[in-house]
């Protein structure tokens, strides 16, 4: 329940002769609900820790407020209360009579332990030890709600109005009847001006949030942490309002039976607090004493101080004004001795690790007490879980897994400087230089350790074929070595070139350990067979270099191609200006057969022959037209030879125009020399007979 201080105000020194009271901020807040959480929190490193709870919430009773306006003006004859609000109340055990006005009491049922309302909360917090004996701590607690959906059972209770009082008239010599009357004629005007009812179920369901907290602290021990200062802010969230509450502390704890704290609290800017404890343990008798609040007061009023002091101490942060005493006090008294075995002070009952060897430790770590070599479960204090005590841990941060020596580092068996589960090379010969990995240097990239290496300036190009000893290879054993052999398998005593080839020194793709024909002219090298030597394919003894028909058996004397005889060079020479067309046209006219059949004939007779079929014109004309034509005529030619019964596949034909002339184009006869048809077999190009 949150009280307004305008209501303290009001009570303790009245109105005056004119006075405003805000009420706005009462609040009546509570509820009673079971709780399920599930927490988990986890030891991030040495340093961090972090938790969480997640709550679930059950609702069996509740009351909530929510007044919007609330006050009272006031003056020595008249006072008017305003207000506007609701009050919820989820009472299951309790019902309004809408009829008789009145709330009643329910009997007991089970039912009535069924929860009201569902909801869910949750907590955060996290401890954060950057440095040895300084602890930073935050938490936020409570950050959730319960909503009461169980809207049949909630009372709902509202007023909306104003009330004007000028005070009341009773005989009083009515007794005490006549007051009563009096007062409840009051009560009754004012329910009816502030509207004030009652009902029972709401249309809604209510969300009631719960107080959230946030808290912040920090300490921080000296002395080996025998004295500690601490901090702390808590903030509470209350119904809109924050609340906030600041405590300063220190704890002196000069030996382990003896501890003593103070502190000095703030809330909310108005109220402070001084509080003390001592908590002594003697053997089996612990003694506490705690007081949250301590009574002290100054008074200066009558003290001999100048101005400038007595403002100082009023400034101090000392609650003065608190004059009641909160004590707390405890004996608790132990009989039977816990065992602890290992003498590590956590007794048997809780010690996860019953066998540490405390008298060890203390021998590794004089400086160091019992109670710091283990945690709260009695296992050895040991952030890297390498099995070595953190007080004389070497190597603090080992990976977890990884195998150490006696004093937490991991192992380096060959001593190289690079520990075994970084080392790629763990058996590194004593006194090599070695690379990041651990392994022996090779500064040449060969494949071949430095210390190995005989030929330490290998090129960049030969690093993987070198040998054994870091050398480069000659697997063929030519003289040359294999990164610069372009032919890494020459035959052994076979000459070689600067590229590790075998030597061709007629340049015909023969080597010469191969060549059977070493001198093969230049012309000749793309004729030769597997031996070096120039080929004869047709076998007419004419080299196939020298053959112009290196695939028909000719003669000689006509390049190795066939003889043609000059019955036939006389036709192909007749038909080179005999065969006649249609001027400016394509049509061959008829005086021209003879000729043609004449060619026909050799072609028969010839059946070794392939003939293409040249068309020419003259200048006369355009270039386009003297083309197309030309190549129009040949055609017509090369298709009447097929027409006669030669095989399309033995000729061919094309034209050129006038760009192939024979004879001068500005005469007459230059011109009819150049309008020709040329016959070409595949031995002889007939232009002109030199016979």
């Amino acid at each position: 329940m949150l009280v307004p201080q305008d209501m303290f105000r009001m009570l303790f020194y009245g109105s005056g002769k004119q006075g405003r009271f805000d009420f706005k901020d009462i609040n009546i807040n509570g509820a009673i609900y079971g709780e399920l959480a599930l927490g988990y929190m986890r030891k991030l490193n040495n340093k961090i820790t972090v938790g969480l709870k997640l709550k679930g919430l059950a609702g069996l009773a509740g009351i909530h407020s929510n007044i919007e306006k609330m006050s009272i003006d006031a003056t020595r004859d008249i006072w008017e209360l305003e207000a506007k609000g609701d009050v919820y109340l989820m009472l299951p055990m309790l019902k309004y009579n809408a009829q008789r006005d009145t709330f009643e009491n329910q009997p007991f049922d089970l039912s009535m332990m069924i929860p009201q309302g569902y909801g869910g909360a949750v907590d955060l917090g996290i401890t954060i030890e950057p440095i040895k004996h300084l602890t930073i701590s935050a938490a936020v607690t409570d950050l959730g709600f319960i909503r009461w959906s169980n809207k049949e059972n909630t009372i709902q209770s509202s007023l909306d109005g104003k009330y004007k009082f000028e005070g009341v008239n009773f005989n009083i010599k009515g007794g005490e009847q006549a007051l009563t009357d009096t007062l409840n004629k009051l009560q009754d005007n004012i329910k009816e001006a502030l509207a004030f009812n009652h009902k029972q179920g709401v249309s809604q369901p209510i969300t009631q949030w719960l107080t959230a907290a946030a808290n912040v602290g920090v300490e921080y021990g000296i002395l080996d942490n025998k004295i500690s200062f601490a901090g702390l802010s808590n903030t509470r969230l209350y119904n809109q309002r924050v609340m906030q509450e600041y405590t300063l502390g220190v704890n002196f704890r000069p030996a382990e039976w003896f501890k003593l704290y103070l502190s000095h609290s703030l809330k909310d800017g108005r109220f402070k607090s001084v509080g003390a404890g001592v908590n002594i343990k003697l053997g089996a008798v612990n003694m506490f004493i705690v007081s949250d609040y301590i009574p002290g007061f100054i008074n200066i009023q009558n003290a001999p101080l100048d101005n400038q002091t007595a403002q100082f101490i009023e400034k101090v942060p000392m609650p003065y004004t608190v004059s009641r005493l909160n004590l707390q006090a405890g004996l608790l008294l132990s009989f039977g001795k816990d065992s602890d075995k290992d003498r590590d002070g956590i007794n048997d009952k809780r010690d996860l690790c019953p066998m540490t060897d405390i008298k060890f430790l203390q021998e590794k770590c004089p400086n160091t007490k019992k109670k710091e070599f283990v945690d709260e479960n009695g296992c050895l204090i040991d952030a890297d879980k390498d099995g070595i005590a953190d007080c004389y841990d070497n190597c603090e941060n080992t990976p977890e897994g990884v195998e150490v020596d006696s004093i937490g580092c991991p192992l380096d068996t060959d001593q190289d400087g690079v520990y075994d589960y970084l080392d790629q090379c763990p058996n590194t010969p004593q006194d090599i230089t070695i690379d990041t990995n651990g392994c022996p240097l090779d500064t040449y990239q060969d494949g071949v350790a430095d210390y190995l290496d005989r030929c330490p300036n290998t090129p960049q190009e030969a690093v993987n074929l070198v040998d054994k000893n870091g050398c480069d290879q000659d697997n063929d054993q030519d003289g040359v070595a294999d990164y610069l052999d372009k032919c890494p398998n020459t035959p052994q005593g076979a000459k070689v070139n600067t590229q590790g080839c075998a030597k061709d020194s007629d340049q015909d793709g023969v080597a010469d350990y191969m060549d059977k024909c070493p001198n093969t002219p230049q012309e000749a090298k793309s004729f030769i067979d597997e031996n070096g030597c120039p080929k004869d394919t047709d076998g007419d003894d004419v080299l196939d270099y020298q053959d112009k028909c290196p695939n028909v058996k000719g003669v000689y004397d006509n390049n190795g191609c066939p003889a043609v005889s000059k019955d036939v060079l006389k036709v192909f020479k007749q038909a080179l200006h005999g065969i006649q067309f249609a001027f400016g046209k394509a049509t061959i006219r008829s005086k021209s057969y003879s000729v043609l059949n004449l060619v026909v004939d050799i072609m028969k007779n010839n059946p070794e022959y392939n003939l293409s079929i040249y068309g020419h014109t003259d200048s006369q004309g355009s270039d386009e037209l003297n083309l197309k034509l030309s190549k129009d005529r040949a055609k017509a030619v090369r298709q009447y030879l097929i027409e006669k019964g030669i095989d399309e596949a033995r000729l061919t034909s094309d034209g050129y125009g006038e760009t192939k002339p024979v004879a001068d184009n500005t005469t007459a006869k230059g011109r009819a020399e150049n309008r020709r048809v040329e016959f070409v077999v595949s031995f002889e190009r007939l232009v002109k007979d030199n016979k």
